[in-house]
């Protein structure tokens, strides 16, 4: 290909018009297919604080105009064959003024000049406006519309704007490397090369590589007029390092493993064996392409073979053996292994790449314009031509982030949430289990990769004063809630339950969707049910039973037992990191494990038609009087995390303001306030804005929130607030035994600090491996924990029973 560029340089010096490229051809369909949309438009927006000179900003504009033809390419249909004409469309920069008001008005203004249309046949094909939003401020948005270039290129062009931009500011004249050749160049070495003979073979070759046919994902009805769904989460810094350790141990990349993983998840909506997964690559093999602005990026197409009866280890090297003999095919356009293919087409969708996966680089932040300051903002992003896509960008602070974007009106909001919280269980499984013997597919037919709960095979206590309940009801009453229940199961899981023991959380479902079906539950039965009465025994049977039985004497749902003890010790327990249900079991043979499940304490006063606890003092005497109705008199073991780890600490207080005796008080990897503070003081603006951001991030993809989506936010907020406000009147008598987890994010105080003006005694700091978020799943933690509590309260040597 290098060679050929060369010789294609020579001879496309002087002409302006030349063959089109394979992927602008592609653009250029998608354009008819759906003219006038913003799907292939590329924006970048950076705001910018200081007086921005409009003159110099034309300036650089025009400079990089002259500098890459492709920023003055337009396209013209001869006879069906599509020509790029390197011509002269200037482009102008629009300069327009913010009208006074909220943020809502600048999001107006961005949304209609990103996805605004361009004349293809016209041009100019890039768009460069600058929004006043108030004196010293402006809004720069850069769009290029996908014909003309890549998301490398609109890199390219903002980094290249910026420097040229410094230089015409300082009345100086920019000095650019001189381009190799240009993006016309490439089409016409390009296109020879499509024609010639070892091309047909080569793309023979990558068409028996993909096979003679490929499954469909069946990812259930789209909602009609939803557009597009998105999910973003991320994986802690010490998830994504064991995930690094594994792809190594097995010689594989870390894109392997989340490759191998997105196949498992994605097993369960396939109707056969193989399907493929298609993967953008860079295309720029070319020597000096890097600084060419152009539409060089390809896909490729990665065939899945699904086998039963393999190992997580297999598929890992499996994945990674399909992955490279893909690549071999990159600079093979993904146009022609679709004619070869020959697919269904739809309109609007990516043929036969139903999913795709994007490994996306973060660039280094921007921080300057020329001279002045900036930062990137966001910008509506144009909906993925795949049913679904999937991004994967490591942060600079060893975050991993995962995206999940459906086209509009494919996946429901709902199944994306499925499958991303499927993605995280089977990430975990792959981190923290045994690969060489772990299933890549586990009951596939009812849930391939779905996610375990951590609190599933938890039952709700039976206090002294909520005797058991008796079964009733008749067998009639029992089949209308069963066809209920399974109604409510299927519309919210999108698919039915397989048998009447089967788990919902291992299904698909998690804590939010749970919610969901309890509120849509009461609004059958016109009865108010607590969320926690599904964790019970979340499978269709057991739910329809305890619907049964007897209305008097409920469970105190805001004390779930997690582990019935062996050795006469109790241990309270209070969190909102997943998994405590896990640590229980590790900690056995050991004491019963009980617990204060916060929101399900204040879940059950919303039902209950009383105000949510505002105080922790408040929480704290609650959750004393369920405590004693357990162990009516001490010692007292505690261990709390999170916003638990601060109601213990009160709680912890209130017992010994009444003369019982704490002889254990654990904080899960708590902070003194239980919220992270940054360390230096001086890094709180940065973490602050980076919140904001996130925060902004989230509302613009967020869909409207149900009402029990916002009952669920509104008990957590109400939570946080007392933990905020929270001031201790007194010292805690004795030692607090601090469980810190080894990987802290860079720049927060260190956890345990602060603990030692709160308490009399030593805080005594106990390292657990992993993250905040992820220590407690360890199984390892469960051995530190249970180390640490033997050695301060040893087990009775007769042990009592244990209630």
């Amino acid at each position: 290909m290098t060679a050929l560029l060369a010789s294609a340089n020579a001879a496309a010096a002087l002409p302006h018009a030349g063959p089109a490229s394979a992927s602008q051809r592609r653009a250029w369909f998608m354009e008819l297919v759906a003219p006038g949309t913003a799907q292939h438009h590329l924006p970048f927006g950076l705001e910018i604080f200081g007086d921005l000179d409009i003159a110099a900003l034309q300036f650089s504009l025009d400079f990089l105009v002259d500098r890459h033809e492709a920023l003055r390419t337009v396209f013209l249909d001869d006879r069906g064959e599509l020509l790029q004409v390197v011509g002269r469309p200037r482009a102008v920069v629009a300069h327009v003024d913010a009208p006074s008001g909220p943020d809502t008005d600048l999001h107006a203004i961005l949304r209609e000049k990103v996805s605004a249309p361009f004349d293809l046949g016209a041009g100019p094909l890039l768009r460069l406006v600058a929004v006043r939003r108030a004196p010293g401020v402006h809004v720069l948005v850069f769009v290029l519309h996908h014909i003309i270039a890549d998301n490398l290129s609109l890199g390219l062009f903002a980094r290249e704007m910026a420097e040229v931009y410094r230089a015409f500011a300082a009345r100086s004249v920019p000095t650019l490397t001189r381009l190799p050749w240009q993006y016309a160049d490439f089409a016409i070495a390009e296109d020879r090369w499509l024609e010639g003979a070892a091309f047909g073979s080569r793309l023979k070759r990558y068409a028996d590589l993909i096979g003679p046919a490929a499954a469909k994902l069946d990812f259930g009805p789209g909602q009609a007029g939803q557009g597009t769904a998105n999910h973003l989460m991320s994986l802690d810094v010490t998830l994504v390092h064991r995930l690094k350790q594994v792809a190594q141990r097995s010689g594989v990349t870390l894109f392997t493993v989340l490759l191998a993983a997105i196949e498992t998840v994605l097993a369960h909506y396939a109707d056969g064996p193989d399907f493929v997964i298609a993967v953008p690559v860079g295309g720029r093999t070319s020597d000096g392409a890097e600084g060419v602005i152009g539409p060089f990026a390809n896909i490729i197409g990665v065939k899945t073979s699904l086998r039963a009866g393999g190992t997580m280890a297999e598929l890992l090297v499996d994945a990674q053996r399909q992955l490279l003999a893909s690549l071999e095919y990159e600079n093979v356009p993904w146009d022609a292994l679709v004619r070869v293919k020959n697919p269904a087409r739809s309109a609007g969708a990516l043929p036969f790449g139903q999913v795709m996966l994007s490994s996306i680089a973060v660039p280094a932040p921007f921080q300057r314009f020329g001279s002045l300051p900036c930062r990137q903002i966001w910008l509506p992003s144009p909906p993925p031509p795949s049913d679904l896509f999937v991004s994967a960008s490591e942060s600079p602070d060893g975050l991993l982030w995962l995206g999940f974007d459906s086209g509009p009106d494919k996946v429901s909001p709902g199944t994306v949430a499925r499958l991303a919280d499927a993605l995280r269980a089977v990430l975990l499984d792959i981190a923290y289990g045994d690969i060489t013997g772990l299933e890549p597919y586990p009951g596939r037919d009812t849930g391939a990769g779905a996610p375990r709960h951590h609190v599933h095979d938890a039952v709700g206590v039976k206090t002294a004063d909520s005797p058991a309940r008796n079964a009733a009801g008749t067998q009639e009453r029992r089949k209308v809630l069963e066809t209920l229940v399974a109604g409510l199961w299927r519309e919210h899981l999108g698919v039915p339950a397989g048998h009447a023991e089967e788990d919902f959380f291992e299904s698909g479902g998690d804590s939010l969707l749970a919610v969901r079906l309890m509120s849509q539950l009461c609004l059958r039965l016109d009865r108010k049910l607590p969320v926690a009465l599904f964790f019970r025994d979340p499978t269709l049977n057991g739910l329809v039973n305890h619907l049964l039985e007897n209305e008097s004497g409920e469970p105190d749902y805001a004390v779930v037992k997690l582990a019935d003890g062996v050795d006469g010790r109790v241990l309270f327990a209070s969190t909102g990191q997943e998994g405590l249900n896990e640590l229980a079991a590790a900690m056995q043979p050991g004491p019963s494990v009980y617990d204060l499940n916060t929101y399900f304490l204040q879940e059950q006063r919303l039902l209950a038609g009383q105000p949510m606890f505002d105080s922790v003092e408040a929480i704290a005497a609650e959750f004393r009087h369920r405590l004693k109705a357990i162990q009516p008199k001490g010692p007292y073991l505690l261990a709390g995390g999170c916003e638990g780890g601060v109601l213990f600490f009160e709680l912890a207080l209130q017992l010994q303001r009444q003369g019982d005796e704490v002889a254990f008080l654990g904080l899960l990897d708590t902070p003194v306030r239980g919220y992270w503070e940054s360390k230096p003081a001086f890094l709180e603006p940065f973490r602050e804005a980076k919140r904001r951001l996130l925060e902004l991030i989230a509302r613009q993809r967020s869909q409207p929130k149900a009402p029990e989506d916002e009952r669920y936010e509104l008990i957590w907020a109400k939570v946080w607030q007392a933990v905020r406000a929270y001031q201790p009147e007194r010292r805690f008598d004795g030692d607090v035994h601090q469980f810190k987890a080894t990987k802290t994010r860079f720049g927060v105080a260190d956890v345990a600090l602060g603990w030692d003006t709160r308490i009399t005694g030593r805080v005594m700091v106990h390292m657990v491996e992993g993250g905040h978020m992820s220590w407690i799943t360890n199984p390892q933690s469960g051995a530190t924990v249970t180390a640490v509590l033997d050695a301060t309260v040893p087990a009775p040597a007769s042990p009592g029973p244990v209630r």
